[in-house]
């Protein structure tokens, strides 16, 4: 079933603008794509019932 709001979405972007906030801004490009990419797979590893330790360690094995 598809939720009809947006929260699921506001509640996985709020980290990212807190991160903003307490740090201004990112200082590169690179950092910021590194910062994302790590904040999408844990979120999606939540999303899908994981610990995201594990599925971390589990990319780095592959």
């Amino acid at each position: 079933m598809i939720p009809s709001d947006n929260n699921g979405s506001k509640r996985g972007i709020r980290k990212l603008k807190i991160k903003q906030k307490n740090s201004c801004t990112f200082r590169s490009n690179f950092g910021a794509d590194a910062f994302l990419e790590l904040h999408s797979v844990v979120e999606t590893a939540k999303k899908h019932d994981k610990t995201p330790y594990n599925t971390i360690q589990a990319l780095f094995k592959v």
